[in-house]
């Protein structure tokens, strides 16, 4: 899950950065859950996956 979550926000930016160049710039919000910060006893492989995004 893990995977798919940063691949995710990896390939996103990976493509659109150098649109954004061509058109002379722009900005890039990343929208990241809660739970990759403060963690929930029953959701530990949601929260090991999103906890990355935040680093």
């Amino acid at each position: 899950m893990w995977i798919i979550t940063l691949s995710g926000v990896f390939y996103g930016m990976h493509f659109q950065i150098p649109q954004m160049l061509k058109n002379g710039g722009g900005v890039i919000v990343n929208m990241l859950s809660v739970l990759g910060k403060v963690g929930l006893a029953d959701a530990s492989g949601y929260v090991a996956a999103k906890h990355p995004e935040h680093i």
